[in-house]
């Protein structure tokens, strides 16, 4: 972990959250009500703040605050309108279940299945006003044929996901260590 970068997290997913940790320290993490990463907080009395999933308003305004150098959003069920995301002055990344430009937005999974499709995958990239349509940073596809719904999730979700993530902050932290430029941080105080 690189003790001089810090990170902010918002969404659901506790890999996601465990594999930004590994890279920064995590000083904001935005949670739904009842998720895995609320529980996850709790237990370990993380600095968490909880959406209610009907109060999209709110969720935006505290977006708008954060201030950390890399904010990683992976699974988080609202898209994050243009004006919230320039408020942000870290490098803000998106984690999506799917091999991009492939099954943009929310049901991507479900979408790839109805499609028939034998393979899924997972993307790591920058967020950018369009939806899932960012700079990407890595990603990988996989077969699923013959795996159940509950083995896809656990798969997609509990060792691709966390791997990829893992992988792309270890660049992007690297990158901002590296380059003046991209030390952030500097530019917020």
């Amino acid at each position: 972990m690189n003790q001089n970068l810090t990170g902010a997290f918002i969404g659901t997913r506790v890999e996601a959250l465990q594999a930004l940790m590994h890279h920064t320290t995590v000083t904001s993490i935005l949670c739904i009500e009842g998720s895995r990463v609320h529980e996850f907080s709790i237990a370990r009395n993380l600095p968490f703040k909880v959406l209610k999933r009907n109060d999209r308003g709110h969720a935006m305004n505290l977006i708008a605050t954060l201030g950390e150098h890399i904010v990683l959003s992976a699974g988080f069920p609202w898209i994050i309108d243009e004006n919230t995301l320039n408020s942000v002055a870290g490098l803000k990344i998106n984690s999506h279940p799917s091999k991009l430009p492939n099954f943009k937005g929310i049901n991507s999974i479900r979408d790839a299945l109805a499609s028939g499709s034998d393979s899924l995958g997972v993307t790591v990239h920058y967020m950018t006003p369009e939806v899932d349509g960012g700079p990407i940073i890595i990603q990988e596809e996989f077969s699923i044929k013959g795996l159940s719904l509950p083995q896809i999730y656990e798969l997609v979700f509990g060792r691709i996901e966390p791997k990829l993530i893992t992988y792309a902050l270890a660049m992007v932290t690297n990158q901002i260590v590296s380059d003046p430029k991209m030390n952030l941080r500097a530019e917020l105080t």
